[in-house]
């Protein structure tokens, strides 16, 4: 059984909110602020040293599971707690498909947290300074990653936008980086009248960090 493989990631994507204001077109120098944020979590342990070793054990398990099939490709469970009514679910499913489209991983949507691996939530966190926010969690079991989804910039954007936003995080989740070498989703700047989807270079990305041919 395979499952994503999560890297520690400094999580700094920035939006301009000048085109946020339908009321001030004609701003030519924007505010930029941080537009998703990455922490990382883990359990309590007895020791310091314990946690790291839990950590690296863990990810040492993952990686050896991931290896173990060859002719299957990553996969994770992913939870939504979004409702169904809310902007945010169907742009969430339609980020979850894109990233299944390119065939490169496999996310199952689930009906609880208890098996997920990837869980999303929305809400209206005011003016924080970032639209999403990529969370890596360890625990001596487990690691599992959670998006937030600031719905008080994403209520100001179109519907794209969110679908990107969505994309992006996600791409934390599977495990890549900022790329900012030319047109990628994971590109760290989002206007917030263009962005990048999923990019031929983000599939290749995928494909050369889980070893796939």
């Amino acid at each position: 059984m395979i499952m994503k493989k999560i890297f520690k990631k400094l999580i700094i994507l920035t939006m301009l909110l000048g085109a946020f204001s339908l009321n001030a077109p004609e701003i030519t120098t924007p505010n930029i602020v941080q537009a998703a944020k990455h922490k990382t979590k883990k359990t309590k342990a007895k020791t310091k040293s314990k946690t790291k070793k839990q950590a690296k054990s863990t990810k040492r398990k993952l990686r050896r599971k991931k290896v173990a099939v060859h002719h299957l490709i990553p996969w994770a469970n992913v939870y939504i707690a979004i409702s169904k009514s809310s902007p945010d679910y169907q742009p969430t499913i339609d980020a979850i498909n894109a990233w299944n489209n390119t065939k490169t991983v496999k996310l199952n949507i689930v009906g609880s947290t208890k098996n997920a691996f990837i869980i999303i939530s929305n809400a209206d966190y005011g003016n924080t300074g970032w639209a999403g926010e990529e969370q890596e969690h360890i625990t001596q079991s487990k690691v599992y990653s959670t998006i937030h989804l600031n719905d008080y910039f994403l209520n100001q954007v179109d519907y794209k936008i969110k679908v990107d936003v969505a994309e992006h995080e996600l791409g934390h989740s599977i495990g890549l980086n900022h790329y900012d070498a030319g047109p990628s989703v994971m590109n760290p700047i989002i206007d917030p009248n263009h962005a990048y989807s999923i990019q031929p270079i983000d599939i290749q990305m995928v494909k050369k960090m889980y070893n796939e041919k």
